[in-house]
């Protein structure tokens, strides 16, 4: 299934899941969160399940915050 990283258009903590992603050899797509309103919005129409960022899309699954998601990354790639 399609890989998806969504997180605000900067660097911060979604840099070492972007890394993590490429050491692993899987492509993926970025979806940017450009202001909290859009955040709020994903929150409701269940885009951003959670309301947190960074947010994976991977294996059919949701994962949010950098440390879980990167755990998975490292265990199952």
């Amino acid at each position: 299934s399609k890989i998806v990283l969504t997180y605000f258009p900067m660097k911060a903590r979604a840099e070492s899941i972007k890394i993590a992603l490429q050491l692993a050899h899987l492509p993926y797509t970025n979806h940017f969160v450009e202001i909290a309103v859009e955040k709020q919005e994903g929150l409701k129409n269940g885009t951003l399940p959670f309301g947190q960022v960074p947010l994976l899309h991977i294996d059919g699954l949701d994962i949010v915050q950098s440390g879980a998601i990167l755990r998975y990354i490292s265990q199952k790639y």
